[in-house]
């Protein structure tokens, strides 16, 4: 599937879901969703004391790599994410 394609799969499917729920329901179920996997990776730290990063539609972990270096616009800000750890 391109990439094209995806980002039509998940506009249309976001626009399914505004229309049933109304978008202030869609933004709550958004933000369960995203406080759920924050949860579940803060818990994978505690046990096992590191995450490990897997593949999924939109990221390919890549050993060593640790920010998204590739891109022009996130690049000034590349050194200073590296200074927080």
């Amino acid at each position: 599937m391109h990439r094209w394609t995806i980002g039509c799969y998940y506009t249309d499917a976001f626009y399914q879901l505004t229309e049933k729920y109304g978008l202030a329901k869609v933004k709550e179920m958004l933000k369960d969703i995203v406080n759920s996997c924050y949860d579940s990776a803060l818990e994978k730290q505690k046990t096992e004391g590191y995450i490990v990063l897997e593949r999924g539609l939109a990221t390919i972990p890549l050993s060593g790599i640790d920010v998204p270096f590739h891109s022009r616009y996130l690049w000034s800000g590349v050194m200073p994410f590296r200074a927080c750890e």
